[in-house]
């Protein structure tokens, strides 16, 4: 699995290079679909992010739903067989399968439809969503474990939003706060952004491109959702948009090194 996994790497960063193009510049024109529920969708959308920077993006979601039922609706599998895709984003939320099947559902789940996007050619990404208060009964830390397991099982890149926004996330600790609505469930437009500079950032660590997965790429690519209204009628924090992208750029950064640690530092939810 992973020589195969290496192959579609290769691929990739060999597309990113041709005619002189920067391996960013390429993945841009990527196609990606994004599988998932209102974490996926919810305004702007995760698909309307990518979009904004070049990305042809499309998504087949469905509020509340999880990967199992995404997976028996068809319609997902459908999109993904069509091999139109270089990269899927998988986004689950094990709350809402409840109790104690949570983790082996999502197992199982995750499984099929990491199978199904490689057998399409394209490469998976796992996005790690927040715990949230309507449904209490599996945490932040369940939920990372559980993708930790899926990502040494399966030997499939995890972009841990996760660990970055909510009320258990990095974020909750810094001036911005936890991100969300005010159902404490679906984050604010500033969360979406900075849960699509996290799958970003793992979509480039899936290929090998430490370029588009530093700082400096992803607080360009935060400054320019700002500045060309990807937020546009939200309220957002009091800063320039400069030091905005910023601190998302930060937060991006640390979220991901919290993940290459985990779970040594799993208790230490509000490290900064």
């Amino acid at each position: 699995m992973r020589g195969e996994l290496v192959r579609r790497r290769t691929r990739l960063q060999n597309s990113a290079h041709q005619n002189g193009a920067p391996a960013h510049a390429a993945m841009a024109a990527t196609r990606v679909l994004f599988v998932g529920n209102s974490l996926t969708y919810w305004r702007p959308g995760l698909d309307a992010l990518f979009r904004g920077w070049g990305f042809d993006a499309a998504a087949v979601t469905e509020g509340g739903a999880t990967l199992q039922v995404l997976w028996d609706a068809g319609t997902a599998l459908k999109a993904i067989r069509s091999g139109q895709y270089g990269f899927v984003v998988l986004q689950d939320d094990m709350p809402e399968y409840g109790g104690a099947a949570a983790a082996s559902k999502f197992q199982k789940y995750t499984r099929h439809f990491v199978e199904a996007v490689r057998e399409s050619a394209a490469v998976p990404i796992l996005l790690l969503t927040h715990s949230y208060d309507r449904i209490k009964h599996t945490r932040l830390h369940a939920i990372a474990s559980a993708h930790q397991e899926a990502a040494r099982a399966l030997d499939v890149t995890v972009a841990p939003s996760g660990l970055v926004i909510g009320r258990e996330g990095l974020s909750a600790a810094s001036r911005l706060g936890a991100l969300l609505c005010r159902d404490k469930e679906h984050p604010l437009p500033v969360g979406m952004l900075l849960t699509a500079l996290v799958v970003r950032a793992a979509m480039a660590d899936a290929c090998g491109d430490a370029r588009a997965a530093s700082a400096e790429r992803l607080q360009e690519l935060a400054l320019n959702a700002i500045q060309t209204g990807a937020l546009s009628g939200a309220a957002l924090p009091e800063a320039a948009p400069e030091a905005l992208a910023a601190t998302l750029a930060s937060l991006v950064q640390a979220g991901r090194q919290w993940w290459r640690t985990f779970p040594e530092d799993a208790s230490d939810v509000t490290a900064s």
